[in-house]
């Protein structure tokens, strides 16, 4: 059974992503987890512009911390990172020994997106460990949950890190 102690939330800072950060840090709450917060400033732009944008994020990430009470977020911290926001995160929820990664719901913006998939998405291709995707605001727990199964090792790893994230849902396994 998976035992979540860490979880790494990636941040975009978007509304979609905002609802991602509120799960991971329920989820961490719950579990008496601690939880990251990381958004990662897209490399190879010209050094002025990635340090503004760096500022600005680390400018919102510290107020919206200081909008959540230190009860409803024990153990969360930010980081702002530069460089390919798919690789830095896969990097640091390794570095973290992240239990779960916590992604708000993608969306499409290009070309690139059409072609080389959403960051979201190319996490969760490559990743080792689960990801949760969250795409709306939830009062509460997870009452019920769908999960695809192929009877590898990583659909087991993701079966037992649901049971963890949602364990009173009903389960409904599918295989094809």
């Amino acid at each position: 059974m998976a035992n979540i102690k860490h979880i790494l939330v990636a941040t975009d800072l978007t509304d979609r992503s905002e609802r991602a950060c509120e799960r991971g840090i329920r989820l961490a709450r719950e579990r008496a987890a601690t939880v990251d917060l990381l958004h990662v400033v897209e490399g190879g732009l010209r050094a002025q512009v990635q340090e503004r944008r760096r500022a600005l994020a680390e400018e919102y990430l510290r107020e919206w911390f200081a909008s959540v009470s230190e009860t409803e977020r024990p153990g969360a911290r930010f980081s702002v990172e530069t460089g390919d926001p798919f690789a830095v995160i896969l990097q640091r929820a390794q570095e973290r020994n992240a239990g779960l990664i916590v992604l708000g719901e993608p969306g499409k913006k290009g070309l690139k997106d059409l072609f080389v998939g959403t960051t979201a998405e190319r996490v969760v291709r490559h990743s080792d460990r689960p990801v949760l995707i969250v795409r709306q605001t939830a009062p509460g727990a997870y009452r019920r949950v769908l999960i695809a199964i192929d009877f590898s090792e990583g659909a087991s790893r993701a079966l037992d890190a649901a049971y963890e994230v949602a364990p009173g849902a009903e389960f409904l396994a599918v295989h094809a």
